[in-house]
């Protein structure tokens, strides 16, 4: 399905003749609804088809995902990053090397681990106190992520991430959303569109009630979920196993 056909069949479920009796002053109300309705999703889950490449200059000051993420090295097609999964630093010969990724309080945590009870002195650098790293380490504070050891000039790491999908802004668009999921996506923004329109109200005799609508859209939601994990069950990822323990043989 498109956008388009998505915005006609809300529009048919609330008693509207035409997508565009959805428009309220100006605006789109049905398109709201839409994305309204995928951000939900996108929120409740880390969907394996939202998982891309970015890249960010990270300097010595760190960098910001937010607006510093991009689709390609050359820094363009902006990027929003839901949540980082590996981070690489790049070879000579355009390959990728995978390099740790942690949280600062974890990177915090190995600082304490290696300085010890070291005194406190301003004038020597970390590595100089001892702490120290096989490798390059990336760390992530909120927002923000910082290069350890600290580069003396901005380096271009790649982001193995989830991004946030872009937003509906054409009838023509689509995605996996509404390619596989298109009920999930309709029953949702009618949902979001009734708040404007007011079609569903609360329960009434031989009438179908908003708390009914939601059912199914969380259905909906709870299947495309399922489906989700079910692209990962393939045989190039094995399942975790588990190792059972023989009791110990009474005396």
């Amino acid at each position: 399905m498109t956008v388009a056909q998505l915005k006609l069949i809300i529009a048919i479920y609330l008693g509207r003749t035409t997508v565009t009796d959805l428009v309220l002053n100006g605006y789109d109300t049905a398109l709201y609804a839409l994305n309204a309705a995928r951000r939900l999703a996108e929120r409740s889950h880390d969907f394996k088809y939202a998982e891309d490449n970015a890249f960010i200059s990270v300097g010595s000051t760190g960098a910001n995902i937010i607006g510093g993420c991009y689709e390609e090295a050359a820094f363009t097609n902006l990027m929003q990053i839901k949540k980082i999964e590996t981070a690489l630093l790049p070879l000579t010969n355009g390959e990728y090397q995978p390099i740790e990724f942690m949280t600062q309080n974890e990177f915090l945590n190995r600082v304490r681990r290696q300085t010890g009870r070291t005194l406190f002195n301003a004038s020597k650098t970390l590595a100089q106190l001892g702490v120290s790293t096989e490798n390059v380490i990336l760390y992530q504070n909120g927002h923000s992520i910082y290069l350890y050891p600290t580069p003396a000039s901005a380096i271009t790491v790649q982001l193995n991430c989830v991004r946030w999908m872009k937003d509906y802004t054409a009838d023509g668009d689509t995605d996996f959303f509404t390619l596989y999921a298109p009920e999930f996506l309709q029953w949702q923004a009618i949902i979001e569109c009734n708040k404007f329109w007011r079609r569903y109200v609360p329960k009434q005799e031989s009438n179908i009630d908003e708390a009914a609508v939601q059912a199914m859209a969380d259905a909906a939601l709870q299947s495309l979920i399922a489906w989700d994990y079910s692209t990962t069950s393939g045989t190039s990822t094995p399942e975790e196993q588990t190792v059972e323990i023989a009791p110990k043989p009474k005396k």
